[in-house]
């Protein structure tokens, strides 16, 4: 024979008291337990229902702790069943809620955490939850489905290893204080984070995801596998936000970097822009590690990307703003422009196509074993070595050491730094747009004046232009500033 009864008046389980439930149960007034409840049945916390446990409150296998009105959890409260949540349900400071079975917030449910609650078993949250200041949410297995609102206000919520919170296309997580992911983090709608993030597992982000304060992809031990930003759609990381990637970050669509937005990849991490995504920098891009782009990087302007690392291009990366390169830069098979300031102390390799509009300055190597083009700006290099193509038809060339063939076809040649001397190991020629620019601050070759230096033959044409700074110049001065195994031809003008 099954019983059922309804509380209507307040009723209290003292200290040492236990209330056991084997059939069904509805609360419409006030239940206060300061004891034990033991549910086996239907517990059923009405609308106008108030439940408030101080002590114990055992929810039983396959059965059902249903909440409508207001419940306080303020002892601990252990769930092997299922609890349903239309009402409020407030898990206050000092309580424990743990969940062995399945806990459903409904779209008219309320969920404030504010003390410890461990899950072994699944979550929905259709409604509104909120891990509040003092709050735990640790997910220790299975998995979180967010539908509704999740809110982590200057709580933490714990992703271990063998869980997982899917936040659905309908679900919209804001995190402002700390979410530590050891396991799965799906984000298929809407992720707001103003806290820290900190990934040693995988975030994989299908929809929108913006960084406003700190995002760490790897644990501080280093990069691994298991380590994995994963961006398949928007990732964006806004100004004084922080994305440090000490593992991995795979981006497969767009992502981000705004003005005042920092992004590092640290040592032994790896940043992989894939074919067909978009990195779009407007802030800055510290590499102390890998950079492949296998898509579109583009550095804008007044957007910084400092390399120390290896960076690796192999479609096409645009500089607008400012590069710098102290590691080794690889031009493997795409196209590196340069329209604003690219400053290369370490070795950068063209195999593909680099086109330079801007300023270009190398102290380091610059190695082109592709085609080399010179189109405006500046080219101020120690050394140039070309094995490949190289196309000089517009701005300046200044040069210390060129190995290969150079042909000009439009541009300025200045030779040396200010003034100094050029070694051209090769041929040289200019034709009738071209200019050759000798600066002239005294009587001595390469350090007091110009000097162009030819291993092989000085084909001429053009213009030769001299910048005079020598006030002690007088008539019959005389200036060796060309010397070649061949000269032919001769200056235009």
């Amino acid at each position: 024979m099954l019983l059922s009864f309804s509380t209507h008046a307040q009723t209290t389980i003292n200290l040492g008291q236990t209330l056991t439930n084997s059939s069904s149960l509805s609360n419409v007034s006030t239940l206060e337990n300061n004891g034990t409840i033991e549910n086996n049945g239907t517990l059923a916390n009405l609308a106008s229902g108030i439940l408030n446990n101080n002590g114990l409150l055992d929810n039983y296998l396959t059965q059902f702790l249903i909440n409508n009105g207001l419940l306080n959890n303020y002892g601990d409260l252990e769930n092997s069943g299922t609890l349903d949540n239309a009402g409020t349900w407030n898990n206050n400071s000092g309580s424990t809620l743990t969940n062995f079975n399945v806990i459903n917030n409904a779209a008219t449910g309320q969920f404030n955490n504010d003390g410890m609650l461990s899950s072994p078993g699944p979550i929905y949250n259709i409604g509104s939850w909120d891990n509040m200041d003092q709050g735990t949410l640790d997910l220790t297995g299975s998995t979180l489905d967010n539908y509704g609102n999740l809110e982590n206000n200057f709580g933490v919520i714990f992703i271990r290893t063998t869980a997982t919170l899917n936040n659905t296309p309908s679900g919209t997580i804001f995190n402002y204080w700390i979410l530590s992911n050891e396991g799965d983090l799906d984000n298929n709608g809407n992720l707001e984070n103003d806290g820290s993030i900190n990934i040693s597992g995988t975030l994989t982000n299908n929809a929108t995801l913006n960084n406003h304060s700190f995002l760490q992809a790897g644990d501080i031990a280093g990069a691994g596998s298991s380590n994995l930003l994963i961006n398949n759609h928007t990732l964006n990381n806004s100004i004084n936000a922080v994305i440090s990637v000490s593992g991995k970050l795979e981006n497969y669509d767009t992502l981000t970097n705004d003005l005042g937005g920092d992004l590092s990849i640290v040592s032994g991490a790896t940043f992989d822009n894939k074919v067909g995504a978009l990195l779009d920098n407007g802030g800055r891009i510290i590499n102390q590690n890998t950079l492949i782009n296998d898509g579109t990087l583009n550095n804008n302007l007044a957007s910084q990307l400092i390399n120390s690392g290896a960076l690796i291009n192999s479609f096409s990366m645009t500089n607008d703003g400012d590069l710098s390169n102290s590691g080794s830069m690889d031009n493997l098979n795409g196209t590196l422009t340069n329209n604003g300031t690219l400053t290369n102390t370490g070795v950068l390799t063209n195999y593909s196509t680099l086109d330079n509009y801007d300023t270009l300055t190398s102290t380091g190597t610059l190695t082109n074993d592709g085609t080399m083009s010179v189109f405006g700006g500046t080219v101020d290099a120690t050394s140039i070595t070309n094995n490949g193509t190289f196309v000089f038809n517009g701005g300046t060339l200044s040069v210390d050491n060129f190995v290969g063939t150079l042909a000009n076809t439009g541009g300025t040649s200045s030779p040396g730094n200010a003034p100094g001397t050029t070694n051209r190991t090769g041929d040289y020629s200019q034709d009738a747009t071209s200019t050759l620019l000798i600066e002239i601050e005294g009587l001595i070759a390469g350090t007091e004046h110009d000097e162009l230096l030819v291993s092989g033959t000085a084909t001429l044409d053009g213009t030769l232009q001299f910048e005079e700074d020598y006030g002690a110049l007088a008539l019959g001065d005389t200036f060796d500033i060309l010397q070649a195994e061949v000269i032919a031809g001769t200056f235009a003008n």
